[in-house]
């Protein structure tokens, strides 16, 4: 399952007072998981003209592919033979990010850009695994 993630943006008090993921807009960016242990392959991609890191609580991923381009399925080869495993990686400027994690820590976990100036922007989205 490759879920493409233009922006990210979503409040944490929407999980807490138990809206369920079916309740969710569109552009309200939370990611219900509701399955134990299966692999999801998450497609991060920004018109920012400025590199940021992203960070994903509760899990390490494994990148298997980034640029500085727009994605493009066809001429990307996804690195799925020893990718490096982390729980930071660059998103680079008007580019994207493709990582992949297993879904086996269940809870509440934000991914988000790890630069403050545009956390003040609300760029962050919640997983959920209940």
């Amino acid at each position: 399952m490759l879920l493409k993630l233009a922006h990210l943006s979503q409040s944490l008090l929407q999980v807490f007072d138990n809206q369920s993921a079916s309740s969710f807009s569109n552009t309200s960016n939370l990611i219900d998981l509701p399955d134990a242990n299966e692999w999801i392959y998450l497609l991060i991609e920004t018109s920012i003209p400025v590199p940021h890191p992203i960070h994903l609580h509760g899990h390490d991923f494994y990148i298997l592919a980034d640029g500085d381009t727009t994605y493009n399925e066809s001429a990307v080869t996804l690195n799925t033979s020893n990718p490096p495993r982390r729980d930071v990686a660059l998103l680079q400027s008007d580019g994207y990010l493709v990582i992949a994690f297993q879904t086996d820590n269940p809870g509440v976990w934000l991914l988000h850009w790890y630069v403050n100036l545009l956390s003040a922007r609300s760029i962050w989205t919640v997983l959920t695994k209940l």
